[in-house]
């Protein structure tokens, strides 16, 4: 359920709707996903670089009743592989980098801009 609810959200944050429209459904899917013990987190959905929504949901440590914020740290694990698979991908399709390229070649363009 947490894959899925994960794609759901990225669906929801690629939609052609309005603002307002993404917001409430992305809100709904959370909301259920949270009622069902699912998800516990924060989500951040920007459009042109400006913040759309920005909540957190759940619990960062349920035992000593400490909810979570929009500023909470989280280890996110494995997870980091898919964001960095789709950083890649972003900066492969704008031309800066090609999926062939090392490590060292990634570093010039972080330097570079």
């Amino acid at each position: 359920m947490k894959v899925l609810s994960f794609f759901l959200l990225l669906a929801a944050a690629t939609s052609p709707n309005n603002n307002n429209d993404v917001v409430t459904s992305l809100t709904a899917i959370v909301d259920r996903a949270v009622e069902q013990d699912q998800f516990s987190g924060v989500v951040l959905l920007a459009k042109d670089g400006k913040p759309v929504l920005s909540r957190a949901w759940g619990w960062a440590d349920a035992a000593h009743k400490i909810r979570n914020r929009e500023d909470t740290k989280f280890n996110l694990g494995s997870i980091n592989k898919i964001f960095t698979q789709v950083a890649i991908g972003q900066l492969a399709a704008a031309g800066k980098l090609s999926v062939d390229d090392t490590v060292r070649i990634l570093r010039e363009i972080a330097e570079a801009n």
